[in-house]
């Protein structure tokens, strides 16, 4: 059983490198700026539906310590490109959900020196 999630691991890992790479002839080709543009639009929405989908209180901590737990991430994920774009960029990363010690420590190095806006959950008795 191992052995078969091992092989099938390799071959998403596979699939998505070649998705990527057909990914960079058509939508890779936008210019930083516009990118960007459509980022942190694309950021708004999703922390706003994030924030209002559930209450605070059923945020769990630190969801998936190895993915992320905000879904605004998800752009940097598309080609190499993107991912450049996003990474040299701090504004992008500049929105903390503090429910994971592993993310709000790359999001505060990410973010750099962009102004913060934090996303707390204070739990009730």
């Amino acid at each position: 059983l191992d052995a078969q999630i091992e092989y099938h691991d390799q071959e998403l890992r596979r699939l998505r490198s070649q998705r990527n790479k057909l990914a960079s002839r058509t939508q890779c080709l936008l210019p930083a700026d516009i990118l960007l543009s459509i980022f942190m639009l694309y950021q708004k929405r999703e922390v706003y539906e994030f924030a209002t989908r559930r209450p605070s209180s059923q945020i769990p901590p630190d969801p998936m310590p190895s993915h992320s737990p905000i879904p605004y991430f998800l752009p940097s994920h598309v080609c190499v490109h993107w991912r450049r774009v996003a990474l040299n960029f701090p504004p992008f990363w500049s929105v903390l959900f503090l429910n994971s010690i592993q993310w709000t420590k790359e999001l505060l190095l990410r973010s750099r020196t962009s102004p913060l806006h934090l996303h707390v959950h204070i739990p009730g008795p």
